[in-house]
């Protein structure tokens, strides 16, 4: 430590001893090559282990919302029912009255229909001027 300064920071010197001119030997090889696949494998694993990790969140998290939400599509099918009941009752009801077959009646595409520009008619109706 300086005695003059004695808030001078003190600098730490490191010196790093690396045996990049020396050869290894057999064993050295050996021992390297047995760590570099350990570390493989053990980074293997702990990659299966975070993905099985978030496979499960994600399965728990589905679960949880498919399990919230049942009320929600119980009702979805109640209301899809009831307009296809409806539609099934419209239907029936428009075949059963004289006169309306789909095909003869006014306003809807057919072989009795023309359209003219923005308008449907019946063929025996003259044109809308």
């Amino acid at each position: 430590m300086n005695p003059q300064d004695p808030f001078r920071p003190r600098q730490m010197h490191f010196r790093l001893e690396t045996s990049v001119g020396r050869q290894s030997g057999p064993i050295t090889k050996i021992v390297g090559a047995v760590l570099a696949v350990a570390v493989f494998a053990a980074g293997l694993f702990l990659s299966v282990f975070v993905f099985l990790g978030l496979l499960a969140v994600g399965v728990i998290a589905g679960g949880w919302i498919w399990w919230r939400t049942r009320g929600l599509r119980r009702q979805l099918k109640e209301t899809l029912k009831t307009a296809e009941d409806r539609l099934a009752a419209a239907r029936s009801e428009a075949e059963r009255r004289p006169g309306t077959a789909s095909d003869a009646s006014p306003g809807r595409p057919g072989e009795s229909t023309i359209i003219d520009g923005d308008y449907i008619r019946p063929k025996n109706e003259p044109p809308a001027r």
